[in-house]
């Protein structure tokens, strides 16, 4: 999915994230777990996609680095509170982490699924102002810090639908953007001392290395196969699939 779609594949994750702690009735503490474990792994998933976009020659740094500045500060904050708030307030956090996640899937779900399929975007990242870049940063930022999301889920629709990048181009920037502004959040959270130890000799901070180690391999590779077919298969399939990786994720929190 992170090379397929450019989204970091947490939309993938957190809810596996999620069933694997739950044994272990952290209450509010849960949150800390599931953000550092979906940053850990998004970190990797982008990394290898964007290695993978460099080597095609579809690559944009100037765009990616607007972008991820920003949205590394805000994320920072936003993981900063959700800490501070998960000591005091468990329950309320719990759910306005449901609420918020539920929120977004929704929006990115109908925006998906009604987007333009019949009209093909071929803008160019030079034909857009620098500062919509720092906008999209911004926000990307604060959804990130409060849902652990990579970003992608929001910079591929704002990128194709908003700003009418060619779609491999826009995946192209998310993949970029994705490592370089989850991690200095995946060094904060590994750097934190957790009140409850899931995995003892076996994390650093929140990051539990039997949850991320296994994945790593195969996020690799196959991250990679999915930037070779995202410039084959058309947008509507792709769409197709992010549309229904979305409807999972919501089926999940209202049902599960």
């Amino acid at each position: 999915m992170s090379g397929l779609l450019g989204i970091g594949g947490a939309l993938v994750f957190i809810p596996i994230i999620t069933h694997v702690i739950a044994p272990f009735l952290l209450g509010a503490e849960a949150i800390p777990y599931i953000l550092a474990n979906s940053f850990c792994i998004v970190f990797i998933a982008g990394a290898a996609a964007s290695f993978k976009q460099y080597k095609l020659g579809n690559y944009y740094p100037q765009q990616s680095i607007y972008t991820a500045i920003p949205a590394a500060f805000c994320s920072l904050i936003v993981a900063a509170v959700v800490k501070y708030y998960s000591t005091y307030n468990g329950d309320e956090l719990i759910q306005f982490f449901k609420f918020i996640f539920l929120l977004l899937l929704v929006f990115i779900f109908f925006n998906t699924l009604f987007a333009n399929r019949k009209k093909a975007f071929f803008g160019m990242p030079n034909q857009i102002a620098n500062k919509k870049f720092v906008y999209t940063g911004i926000g990307v930022g604060f959804i990130s810090g409060i849902t652990g999301l990579g970003g992608g889920v929001l910079m591929l629709p704002i990128f194709s639908q908003f700003f009418r990048l060619k779609y491999s181009i826009a995946t192209a920037i998310s993949s970029l953007v994705i490592p370089l502004f989850t991690l200095p959040s995946l060094i904060y959270y590994a750097y934190l001392t957790p009140t409850e130890t899931i995995y003892p000799s076996m994390q650093l901070g929140y990051i539990c290395l039997p949850i991320v180690l296994p994945t790593i391999p195969f996020i690799i590779l196959c991250s990679q196969l999915g930037v070779k077919l995202n410039h084959r298969f058309p947008v509507w399939i792709l769409n197709a699939i992010f549309a229904l990786i979305i409807l999972i994720n919501i089926y999940k929190i209202i049902f599960l």
